[in-house]
């Protein structure tokens, strides 16, 4: 009898989507050193409540929020903290502008 060959993957459910420019949002399983820099990606908003993040990459901004994966979590308490923090970014390495130098992530 042959071999079940395993279901790929959709790729897509593993990279970074572009929702503004220089602004991408992706999950937590494709967030790797090499996609961030092959990306451009400087700061990073880890909106899970793994902490994970910030362990493995040491070399970029990172702000933790940590959201629990529920319906009734509360979120807006965190709103302030990160436009701040974007802002912040943009101050610092003027993504947004023609350049293009830095871009951050919101990790999901």
């Amino acid at each position: 009898m042959p071999e079940k060959a395993k279901p790929q993957k959709p790729e897509h459910l593993f990279d970074f989507t572009e929702v503004l420019p220089h602004l991408f949002v992706a999950g937590f399983g494709c967030v790797t050193e090499a996609k961030l820099k092959q990306h451009g990606i400087t700061h990073l908003v880890d909106a899970t409540n793994l902490g994970l993040v910030s362990k493995k990459l040491k070399e970029f901004e990172i702000l933790e929020v940590p959201i629990a994966d529920d319906v009734l979590a509360k979120i807006s308490k965190h709103f302030e903290a990160v436009v701040d923090f974007v802002n912040s970014a943009k101050a610092q390495v003027g993504f947004w502008g023609k350049s293009g130098l830095g871009k951050i992530i919101f990790n999901l």
